[in-house]
C-alpha cells in the first residue's frame, strides 16, 4: 500500500506538479524559480514509492521499540545527503541537490528495511 501511494505521488508530480507549484509559489514567482522546482520535484518524485515505504518501516521499528535502527538511518542519510550536496552542488546545481537526497533516502531506506526483514523473520 505505501508503495502504491508513492507510485501515486509520482504521477501526480509528474502530471499536475507544474501548475502545482506555480500555484503554491504564487504569481510574484519568477519562470526560472518555478523551473528549478519542477527539476527538483521530478528528481525527488522518483524515489517517492521508497520514501513512503520508509516511513513505514521506521514506524514499525519504533513499533517494536526499535529506536536505533531509525536513529541510524537518519544518521546516515544525513552523512549521505551532506557529502553528496558538496560533491554534486557546485557541478549540478539544484539537481545536485535532489540527486543527493534522493541517494539519501535510498540509504535509509535500505537501513529500515533489512531490519524490517529481520523483525519480520523473527514473528
Amino acid at each position: 500500500l505505501a508503495g502504491i501511494m508513492g507510485m501515486l505521488i509520482t504521477t501526480v508530480v509528474y502530471s499536475i506538479g507544474r501548475p502545482l507549484l506555480r500555484w503554491t509559489a504564487g504569481a510574484s514567482a519568477s519562470n526560472e524559480l518555478i523551473q528549478l522546482a519542477w527539476q527538483y520535484c521530478q528528481i525527488r518524485s522518483v524515489v517517492a514509492p521508497l520514501v513512503i515505504i520508509d516511513m513505514v518501516a521506521q514506524s514499525l521499528c519504533l513499533a517494536t521499540l526499535d529506536i536505533q535502527t531509525p536513529a541510524l538511518a537518519v544518521l546516515a542519510a544525513s552523512i549521505v545527503n551532506i557529502v553528496g550536496d558538496l560533491l554534486f552542488v557546485p557541478k549540478f546545481g539544484m539537481q545536485g541537490a535532489a540527486v543527493a537526497t534522493a541517494v539519501a533516502s535510498i540509504s535509509s531506506g535500505i537501513i529500515l528495511l533489512r531490519r524490517v526483514k529481520q523483525i519480520m523473520a523473527e514473528w
